[in-house]
Parts: C-alpha cells; sequence; structure tokens
C-alpha cells in the first residue's frame, strides 16, 4: 500500500514539474518571414522628338530649318518639301504649314545633314557614309555606301553628285552610286561643304582654316584645281540669274559668274551667314547673329542688293533654306 503511495506521489511531481517547464518555458513562435514587395517597374521615357514648329515658311517663297528646332536641311520637289536633321528624323509638308509627324529613319544617334530634290526623288545624305532616298518624303530606302560622313549634295545635268574630301560619288538615280577620286584636289577642306549647279558646271565651296575656296566640275567626276575665293569662310552656295552667290561668315558673300572667278564681294550685316537658296526670282540667305544670336534673313534679286535684315526668331539658329 505504501508503495502505491509512494508511486503516486512521484508521478504527480513529475506531472506538475512538467507543468511547470510548460509554463516557465513557452514556445515563442516563429515569425513570418517578412515579405519585401517588388519595387514596380519604372515606366519608359518616352522618346524625345523634334518640334516642326520652329520650321518657318517665309512669306509663302521660302523655308527655313534651323537647329533649335533639330532641323538642318530643306528641300522642295513635286509639290512636297522635305526637312531631315538631328538623329536621322524627317518630317514632310504639302503647304509649308502643316507637317507629318517626325519620322527617324535610323535609331543610331547620328544625323542626316543635307536633302535634295532630283530626277523624281528625294536624296538625304548624313552620317556614316548613309544615303537615303525617297519618291514621297514618307517612304525610305537607306544604303551605306562609304565610310565617310557626308554632308554636300545637289543635283544637276541628269545626276546626282556628293562631294567630301578626295572622294566625288555620282549618281543617277540616287541609288546606285560610284565613288572617284577628285583630279585635281589637293588638300582636305574642314568641316561642311556645300554644292550646287549651274550654267553647265557644278561648284563647290569650302572651309580650310578661316578661308573659303571653290572647285569646279562640268560632269562631277573631274575637278579644277582648288581656288582660294577669300579671306573668310564660306558656309553655302547657289546659282541664279545667272552667277553663283557664296555665303559665309562676318555678313560676307562673294558673286561670280562661272564659278572660278570670284571677284565680286558683299558684306551684308556681321551675320554669319549660313546657307542660301535661289527661287521665285531671287535669292535669300539665312544665317544668326554672331553676338546676339537669333536667326535672320534677308533677300535680293540680282545678288548685289539686299532687302533690310529680318530678324524672324529670337533663339534659332538658322541652317537651311529652300525655295517652294
Amino acid at each position: 500500500m505504501i508503495r502505491k503511495q509512494l508511486f503516486y506521489l512521484m508521478l504527480c511531481t513529475c506531472i506538475l514539474c512538467s507543468c511547470e517547464k510548460d509554463v516557465l518555458e513557452p514556445e515563442i513562435p516563429e515569425k513570418p518571414p517578412i515579405e519585401n514587395p517588388d519595387e514596380p517597374e519604372q515606366p519608359e521615357k518616352p522618346e524625345e522628338k523634334p518640334s516642326t514648329d520652329g520650321i518657318i515658311n517665309f512669306k509663302n517663297e521660302f523655308m527655313i530649318v534651323g537647329q533649335n528646332s533639330w532641323w538642318y536641311s530643306v528641300a522642295y520637289g513635286n509639290g512636297k518639301i522635305v526637312a531631315v536633321g538631328s538623329n536621322r528624323y524627317v518630317t514632310t509638308s504639302t503647304d509649308g504649314n502643316n507637317w507629318t509627324t517626325p519620322k527617324q529613319l535610323m535609331n543610331d544617334g547620328n544625323a542626316w545633314y543635307t536633302v535634295t530634290y532630283g530626277n523624281g526623288k528625294f536624296v538625304v545624305v548624313g552620317s556614316g557614309g548613309n544615303i537615303a532616298t525617297s519618291t514621297d518624303g514618307i517612304n525610305w530606302s537607306i544604303k551605306s555606301v562609304i565610310s565617310y560622313d557626308l554632308s554636300g549634295i545637289t543635283y544637276g545635268n541628269e545626276k546626282f553628285v556628293i562631294c567630301k574630301g578626295d572622294k566625288s560619288l555620282v549618281s543617277t538615280d540616287g541609288i546606285t552610286w560610284n565613288i572617284h577620286n577628285n583630279n585635281g584636289y589637293s588638300g582636305h577642306g574642314d568641316g561642311y561643304n556645300s554644292l550646287c549647279y549651274g550654267n553647265g558646271k557644278f561648284v563647290k565651296v569650302y572651309n580650310k582654316g578661316d578661308y573659303g575656296y571653290a572647285n569646279t566640275s562640268t560632269d562631277g567626276i573631274n575637278w579644277t584645281s582648288i581656288n582660294q575665293v577669300a579671306g573668310f569662310r564660306l558656309n553655302g552656295v547657289a546659282y541664279g540669274n545667272g552667277k553663283f552667290v557664296a555665303v559665309g561668315s562676318g555678313g560676307n558673300i562673294a558673286i561670280s559668274a562661272d564659278g572660278i572667278n570670284w571677284l565680286n564681294f558683299k558684306q551684308v550685316g556681321t551675320k554669319t551667314w549660313s546657307a542660301v537658296a535661289y527661287g521665285n526670282g531671287k535669292f535669300a540667305i539665312v544665317g544668326t547673329g554672331i553676338y546676339d544670336g537669333g536667326g535672320y534673313i534677308t533677300t535680293s534679286e540680282d545678288g548685289d542688293n539686299w532687302s533690310t535684315i529680318e530678324k524672324l526668331d529670337a533663339t534659332n539658329t538658322f541652317y537651311g533654306v529652300c525655295a517652294i
């Protein structure tokens, strides 16, 4: 009997100890892991596109484009106007006031520098030797022709001609190009050059340092030796009314009947004249102020007498002009 009581006493003691342990040392539940929510994906920034607001229709006679609105060059043909510029963008218009949404032809961060029209198509040249062609300014084909950046192109004598350094590129259709060495060319002009056709010959102007030079060719392949035109830089050239007019820095203008002898010089203001075009019976030159910036234009019927210089834009740097 005593043994049985002792057994029950020990059993109760063990149970009590076990209960005390459970009370004194409760199990601490594990905290559930804190899940960090995924960071929301950042929306892609919309691609910045150039504005066409800075393209200027001047009296329904000339179109003007400038750097501040992305555009470097403009051309007219077959009832359409095409402007080209930074990041390979192009835009078109039928009236010079309403423009298509700018279209990027290539996404390589480079630019189209010059556009011209001839033989039923627009042809555009730019960085990396790329050339784009279109019959309507909307649908384009692109090919790389040479490793040089290309900036000067014109159409005349049933062919397109491009000049760069010691090379000239010639094409009858703007698609298939033949590359030639410029006979008689020595040295390498720096930067941009400009071309035009008139009076049976091509004329090219470019710069070496602070001096403007010119070459001429009847076929776009064989060129005369370099000829220093003046003691100032030349940025553009056009033909009209029986003469070539080249424009440049410091308000300076050079005039020639044959593209070889440049004997007539004018200073029209003090602007840096960037481009010149002929159409509607007059020349138009555009540029920017040396000290005050902005975009300017002046016109002339004969290349000798020029209208009062007009400031058309307070901030835009004008780079290109064409007659419409």
